[in-house]
């Protein structure tokens, strides 16, 4: 049996005993040996222990801080000058080279129909399958 297991005196059903009448319930790790198992009279406190000890192997890293949100121009003349290119790039349907858009790129010259991105950190990929039409 894995997990914790709750142990009650002779005099204990279950079914609710007054609180008064003793919370003596002790709470054992059935995980570990039988000799180092200690009971712990605050049942609660013991679960949130066990949920910490079985979440800690998610937490990797701290928390990322959240990016200021500033504009990123200095003058309002590069902002101004930005949006005329962009929408001079939007308007002409310019499509920058390198990024597996333009059909001169594809392999057979057919649209690919899955892409892998590689997981630099472990090693694997993850395929993704691309949309047929944008």
């Amino acid at each position: 049996m894995d997990g914790c297991l709750q142990v009650r005196n002779n005099t204990q059903t279950g079914a609710g005993h007054p609180k008064d009448k003793g919370d003596e319930d002790i709470w054992v790790n059935d995980d570990e040996d039988n000799d180092s198992n200690l009971g712990v009279n605050n049942a609660e406190e013991y679960l949130q222990n066990c949920i910490v000890e079985d979440q800690v192997a998610n937490i990797r890293h701290a928390a990322i801080k959240v990016a200021c949100h500033v504009n990123p121009f200095q003058e309002q003349t590069n902002e101004d000058q930005f949006y005329m290119v962009l929408e001079e790039v939007r308007r002409n349907v310019l499509i920058p080279e390198g990024y597996w858009v333009l059909e001169c790129e594809w392999e057979n010259l057919l649209y690919p129909e899955t892409e892998a991105i590689n997981l630099r950190t472990c090693g694997n990929e993850i395929v993704v399958v691309l949309p047929k039409a944008i």
